[in-house]
């Protein structure tokens, strides 16, 4: 009896246990993704979507119930369940998409590895088709990156490279516009190096990128300018000129070139070594030039070789000379006469002077002559002749000529400050008489008390017992009381009425004085003497530029120079 039954059992269940045989597959010889499917800039949240394949070869007759997992780029293992229902026929596909997305946006080829595994007590028939890997490239948009470049080349003299760097992509073309971007024409180079050769004309680059593995639209670098500079020319220098070996000054200015000049340089040995002064405008004020020196210009341009000048040569000629005067430096009290004459000299005798006030003033003789006579000095008298070559400055020769009485002095030359008072000791005689009368207190007195506001020179006639007459000086040097002279150190020359005009306090009181400004070249952009208090900080008629300057203030030839810095701010 239960033999029957388990026979029985056994033939109803039959069908069933053939059924529990299925071959499910993952499209056979190949995944079938329906997604995500190779693009530009995939995202981190992409759905998975995956078909499978009834080949069972008959249509299902129950539910087959399954897992299904996959790895993305080797991580970690994601697995889902899912079911292809009875009734599937054969070859049918059923879509399965994972519920959760995975991310895809790193630019690469990511491998997707699919394995199907029947669940439920159901037997695959065929496991060859249960796994497969599928890879999906996500592609980026080109980095642009920059291009590098020369800036600006020489025209028609120039030669280099253009350098795309920090790109990320693949080059397709270079290429150029010489109409400011209007049109475009491409070079055929997809290197990330652009030769150029030879420029005549402003010249826009710019690079076409395109995606690594072109899935994204190709983009366009910005543009990279060259412009082309006008070949460097030094110009022309004006002029040659003579210049006196007794003093000269004057200027040198080039004129038609292009470019900025770098420096000026001179040469003395004619033209075979030349030396830099360090200077950059283009006119040169020169001065005491004592040898023959020839100057040129170095110009430049952008990016252009540099260029010299024309050749100017200043040729120093003799100048003038006043040479010597020959005659009595000695005699004896009023009555003495004699003759001065000049020798060698050169040039032409403009006139002879005279002071006897030990050359405080001078006198013009009105006489041009090779020779002067004199009669009845009264004392100590100098003379002096003025000779001049061409245009040269003048050159003046002295003779002094002491008369003697014995013994005559008017004591020792002495310097005091300026409003002291000093006393004089005169010697030698038996009556004095001083001159000038100011600032003295008595002037028949041997030993009077002065106080001159200036460097003076006091001369005393004394009489000896014989009635002989000699006259005696006495120098009295006057330093300037520096803290009466007060020198403004700025100047704000923007015609608001305030620090428009240089004006040094008591600088007026000293007839005398000479007032020099120098640039930082050591080049002298004003003088005047005496000076007035009216200075407005220009050159040549025109504004200085803002900086710091430098001046030197002579009160008098024997008196201590002041020295100082002056800063001279236009918009202040």
């Amino acid at each position: 009896m239960k033999k029957h039954i388990i026979l029985l059992t056994l033939l109803y269940l039959l069908p069933f246990m053939l059924e529990a045989q299925v071959d499910l597959a993952l499209n056979p010889n190949a995944v079938s993704l329906v997604s995500p499917n190779d693009d530009c800039m995939l995202t981190s949240n992409e759905q998975i979507t995956i078909v499978i394949v009834n080949q069972t070869g008959t249509t299902l007759s129950f539910n087959v119930p399954f897992d299904i997992n996959y790895s993305l780029n080797g991580g970690t293992l994601i697995t889902e369940t899912g079911q292809i229902n009875a009734g599937t026929p054969n070859n049918a596909t059923y879509i399965f998409t994972f519920s959760m997305p995975d991310d895809f946006s790193a630019c690469q080829i990511h491998t997707l590895d699919f394995t199907l595994t029947l669940t439920g007590g159901v037997t695959d028939t065929d496991l060859s088709n249960n796994t497969a890997t599928r890879t999906i490239i996500s592609d980026c948009a080109p980095t642009l990156g920059s291009i590098t470049g020369p800036g600006s080349v020489c025209q028609n003299n120039n030669s280099g490279n253009l350098t795309l760097s920090g790109y990320n992509g693949t080059i397709q073309n270079w290429e150029f516009s010489t109409d400011m971007g209007t049109t475009w024409t491409g070079t055929g180079n997809n290197t990330d190096t652009e030769p150029y050769t030879n420029i005549s004309q402003e010249t826009w680059y710019r690079v076409i990128l395109g995606s690594l593995y072109g899935l994204c639209p190709n983009d366009t670098t910005p543009y990279e300018i060259t412009t082309v500079d006008l070949p460097s020319d030094g110009g022309n220098l004006i002029d040659n000129q003579n210049v006196c070996d007794n003093g000269n000054n004057g200027m040198l200015v080039d004129t038609g070139y292009v470019g900025t000049v770098i420096d000026w340089q001179y040469s003395t040995d004619g033209g075979i070594t030349w030396n830099n002064i360090g200077y950059t405008d283009d006119t040169l004020l020169f001065s005491n030039v004592l040898t023959t020196t020839q100057y040129q210009v170095e110009v430049q341009n952008g990016s252009c070789p540099s260029d010299f000048s024309s050749i100017a040569e200043l040729t120093v000629i003799a100048g003038s000379d006043a040479g010597n005067i020959i005659g009595e430096d000695t005699v004896c009290n009023a009555m003495a006469d004699s003759l001065l004459s000049i020798s060698a000299y050169y040039g032409n005798i403009q006139e002879w002077i005279y002071s006897s006030d030990s050359g405080a003033t001078w006198v013009s003789t009105g006489q041009s002559s090779l020779s002067f006579s004199y009669q009845q000095l009264l004392g100590y008298t100098i003379f002096g002749v003025i000779v001049q070559e061409l245009n040269c400055p003048t050159d003046t020769a002295f003779h002094p000529i002491v008369v003697l009485p014995t013994n005559v002095s008017g004591g020792p030359n002495l310097t005091i400050t300026e409003g002291d008072t000093v006393q004089l000791f005169g010697t030698g005689g038996v009556s004095y008489y001083w001159t000038p009368s100011n600032y003295i207190t008595d002037v028949n007195a041997q030993e009077p008390m002065v106080w001159p506001p200036t460097d003076m020179t006091y001369s005393v006639e004394v009489t000896d017992q014989y009635n002989c007459k000699d006259t005696a000086f006495v120098l009295i040097t006057v330093e300037p009381d520096l803290t009466k002279i007060v020198v403004p150190s700025l100047m704000t020359p923007n015609g608001d009425g305030i620090n428009d005009i240089w004006n040094i306090e008591n600088i007026t009181a000293y007839d005398e004085a000479k007032v020099y400004v120098f640039d930082a070249y050591g080049q002298v952009i004003f003088y005047s003497s005496p000076y007035n208090n009216d200075w407005d900080a220009t050159f040549n008629n025109k504004p200085l530029p803002d900086g710091t300057y430098f001046y030197l203030i002579e009160l008098s030839p024997d008196f201590k120079p002041i020295k100082g810095s002056l800063t001279i701010l236009t918009n202040k």
